[in-house]
């Protein structure tokens, strides 16, 4: 149930301070006073955004660029439009628009200032777009110190849990150890959500159980997430399959109990798992189903070296062997020659010359390729 008289009054409200805005800009445009437009094109785009009429908003903000003085009213503008198409979800124009804020001249502390909000405004782009390795790298390189530019789109909270998310799904644990636990900016996010830190430090420290346990503790509150939650079923795959890969990575051959004591608590198996990790590719590796083991797959660099060694070569002596066959026909004169060439140089012989040079030709090409290939 929802108040139908509150409901009725703020509608009255909404539109009476929309008509005063609205009136109030035709002021300012019949005085062609270019700061007072500009202001009242953003008073009216921040009433449309609060509204909740997002396109009439970004309308408003966009007209802004007809009146810009200064460079900070460029990022300003920028500023807006990120904001209002982060709430469109318009990913495409989000990173159009943290682009263009790039490419705004202003002074180092305005810089600054104004760097977290373009870093958090593209990771959550490429977030959106399951692009997990540029989004960690987005989170983590945001600055720490300025966090209140950006607090309308996110909290510091969120960028430690998208970018450790993230992070973990698309780094391996040197990437982890000198990029986010050694990054002393995104260590002053991660403080903030120690469990993500933990989780990231079992990972490093190759304790994937614990690792997986911390992350499945938070799973739920992570569903609930307006920007995470459509991705956290594919980030929680990543990650397992990767803390699946790097425990067997030191073995010949694990049990499948082993695996089942720190994959799947409980009594469950990861059998059908491993099956489908192997198929895919991820995993390399054959299920002993006698012995319940996994094994590695057997590899033998020294025949894959020379087998290479071999087929380089052999395509390197065909190489040559062409160029030296194109270097004989051309001091033997019998080059095929262009329409043009030919027409210049037609004579009464032309056609037998043709055909004793076709002759001459199937004849050693023949030959040739009958002999080298």
């Amino acid at each position: 149930m929802y108040d139908v008289e509150w409901l009725e009054q703020k509608e009255k409200e909404n539109k009476a301070k929309t008509i005063r805005l609205e009136e109030e800009l035709r002021g300012y445009k019949n005085n062609l006073i270019k700061e007072s437009i500009r202001m009242g094109n953003e008073d009216l785009g921040r009433h449309y955004q609060e509204i909740g009429d997002l396109t009439k908003a970004y309308e408003a903000f966009g007209r802004m660029r007809q009146d810009v003085l200064l460079q900070k009213h460029i990022a300003d503008i920028g500023r807006h439009l990120v904001s209002v198409t982060i709430e469109q979800r318009n990913w495409v124009a989000v990173a159009s628009n943290t682009q263009k804020m790039l490419g705004v001249s202003l002074s180092s502390d305005e810089e600054k200032a104004l760097q977290p909000l373009i870093k958090v405004a593209a990771g959550l782009a490429h977030l959106a777009e399951g692009k997990f390795s540029d989004a960690s790298t987005s989170f983590i390189t945001a600055d720490f110190g300025v966090g209140s530019t950006f607090n309308h789109i996110a909290s510091l909270n969120d960028v430690a849990i998208y970018g450790g998310l993230c992070a973990l799904a698309s780094m391996n644990r040197n990437e982890l150890q000198k990029k986010v636990l050694d990054n002393p900016n995104f260590r002053a996010y991660l403080e903030l959500e120690p469990h993500i830190r933990r989780a990231i430090s079992f990972f490093v420290n190759g304790r994937y159980s614990a690792c997986l346990s911390i992350l499945e503790g938070y799973r739920n509150d992570y569903l609930l997430d307006i920007y995470l939650y459509n991705h956290v079923a594919e980030l929680y795959n990543l990650i397992r399959s990767k803390s699946i890969i790097q425990y067997f990575i030191p073995f010949s051959c694990v049990t499948i109990e082993s695996l089942n004591e720190a994959f799947a608590p409980g009594g469950g198996s990861i059998e059908d798992e491993l099956i489908s990790m192997i198929k895919s590719g991820d995993l390399e590796g054959r299920i002993d189903t006698q012995n319940r083991l996994l094994t590695s797959v057997p590899c033998h660099p020294r025949a894959a070296l020379q087998s290479q060694t071999l087929a380089s070569a052999k395509s390197y002596e065909r190489e040559m062997r062409h160029r030296i066959q194109r270097m004989n026909i051309l001091n033997a004169e019998l080059e095929i020659r262009g329409k043009k060439a030919q027409s210049q140089k037609q004579g009464p012989n032309s056609s037998g010359l043709d055909a004793m040079y076709e002759m001459q030709r199937t004849r050693y090409g023949n030959a040739f390729e009958a002999e080298y290939d």
